[in-house]
């Protein structure tokens, strides 16, 4: 929702915010306080789909909307009703804040338990890879050394056959 104001006549009171009617503040702070409630909302989804990176980019957001609603309101804090809006507000922030931070906690210890789980299944996996490979080169090793002294034994045989009927013939 963009919200269309009318010109500011000096930067103090645009900064201030004194150059604003009560029917303006109050279409911002319902404007800011329904962003707040969407980014809540998807914060809940985030938690859900255990983003850790968006659910720092909306914790950031909500923490801005939380700030903007807060200048607003203390910037315009001489109406009673505001006052109640604020505490109101606080309240529900701080219960929302506690709620996520309970929920991130959770999903960052999750995600840490996933990530040594996994480190362990790959050390594992590794380890075995390792042994596996060391007994099929010793294996291996051993058969060649078998199969060339067998071929070194039927050469020298053979050649033994040869040399004794080379030497019958002369």
């Amino acid at each position: 929702m963009k919200m269309k104001f009318r010109r500011y006549q000096t930067q103090d009171s645009f900064e201030n915010g004194k150059d604003l009617s009560r029917k303006e503040v109050d279409e911002l702070l319902l404007s800011l306080k329904q962003q707040l409630e969407e980014v809540d909302e998807e914060i809940l989804l985030i938690v859900e789909r255990n983003d850790y990176v968006q659910l720092v980019q909306l914790l950031k957001r909500r923490k801005q909307l939380y700030n903007l609603i807060t200048a607003v309101e203390a910037s315009h804090k001489d109406d009673d009703q505001s006052q109640s809006n604020k505490k109101g507000l606080h309240e529900y922030l701080k219960d929302s804040a506690t709620f996520t931070s309970a929920k991130g906690e959770e999903m960052i210890n999750k995600w840490c338990e996933a990530m040594d789980k996994f480190n362990d299944g790959s050390q594992q996996s590794l380890s075995n890879t390792v042994e596996w490979s060391h007994s099929m080169f010793s294996k291996g090793n051993q058969l060649q050394h078998q199969i060339g002294s067998s071929v070194v034994r039927q050469t020298a045989r053979n050649l033994n056959i040869l040399a004794h009927m080379v030497h019958k013939k002369s």
